[in-house]
């Protein structure tokens, strides 16, 4: 887990987060076991129906991304700091992408400063939404062409 658990309700009341570092526009989408195909064959049903719920496009702060507790991991991808509900939108490929690039550079601003990545949180915060915010501009730029 990280310094920020990001939950449904995060996302539900649109909360604003001054970490903010990558924008997420995918549903709540989760999967759950059949249940006529679970009733079938109830030691292993192998298909599962998907519930969406619809959201608006929130972004996720900074901190879900590093641990609380090991001071030099970051993480991205699934196993970024979020419920069980709200991982249903921030677990795909694109997602992961973006928090990809995010861990990178703020791991480029603990190598230049010798911090941690909470420390990042707590005082470069600035320096890297400026190097998050200068990368969007620029593909915004390209897409834009």
């Amino acid at each position: 887990m990280g310094d920020y658990i990001l939950k449904q309700d995060d996302v539900d009341k649109l909360v604003f987060h001054e970490d903010a570092s990558f924008t997420i526009s995918w549903h709540f989408d989760l999967h759950s076991p059949d249940p006529v195909n679970a009733s079938r064959f109830p030691e292993d049903p192998f298909r599962a129906v998907t519930k969406s719920n619809p959201i608006y496009p929130y972004a996720v702060p900074y901190r879900c991304l590093y641990s609380r507790n090991v001071d030099n991991l970051f993480m991205a991808g699934r196993n970024i700091s979020t419920t069980h509900v709200t991982l249903g939108s921030p677990r795909l490929m694109r997602t992961g992408a973006m928090m990809g690039e995010v861990v990178g550079m703020a791991a480029g601003i603990c190598t230049e400063h010798g911090v941690t990545p909470r420390e990042v949180y707590q005082h470069y915060l600035p320096e890297l939404k400026e190097k998050v915010y200068r990368v969007m501009d620029y593909t915004c730029d390209k897409l834009s062409r």
